[in-house]
C-alpha cells in the first residue's frame, strides 16, 4: 500500500498502545514499517519539536509499505475507535477514507 509520510504518521497515531500478545507483535512490526527511514529523515528534513513533527512536504512522495491484512485491520479499528469517541482530526480524514470508508463501500485501497 502506498502511503505518504503524513498518512504513515496518522496511522501510527491510530494504532493501539496496548492489547493482546498477537496484536502487540503486529503493532511493533507495523510501527517499524510506518516509521520514517534514516534516508527519509535526512532527505525530507524531518524535525521533531516536542509533539510537533515537520518536514519538506514538497518531497513527500507516497512510499510502498507492505502491510498485512491483519495490520490493516489494526489501523482500521484504531481509526474507528477514534471516530466512535469523536476524536478524529482533519489529519485522519485521508487515511480514514482510504481504509475505512473505501472498505465499507467495496472500493480498492
Amino acid at each position: 500500500m502506498k502511503l505518504t509520510l503524513a498518512e504513515r504518521f496518522t496511522a501510527l497515531d491510530a494504532i493501539p498502545h496496548n492489547g493482546d500478545y498477537i496484536t502487540l507483535k503486529h503493532v511493533r512490526d507495523l510501527r517499524e514499517k510506518l516509521a520514517p527511514s534514516e534516508h527519509e529523515i535526512k532527505d525530507l528534513g524531518i524535525k521533531a519539536d516536542g509533539p510537533n513533527i515537520s518536514w519538506d512536504t514538497t518531497k513527500d512522495e507516497p512510499k510502498e509499505i507492505e502491510i498485512t491484512e491483519f495490520q490493516l485491520d489494526i489501523i482500521r479499528n484504531g481509526l474507528k475507535a477514534l471516530d466512535a469517541k469523536k476524536k478524529l482530526t482533519e489529519n485522519h480524514l485521508s487515511i480514514y477514507e482510504r481504509l475505512v470508508i473505501n472498505q465499507q463501500t467495496g472500493q480498492s485501497k
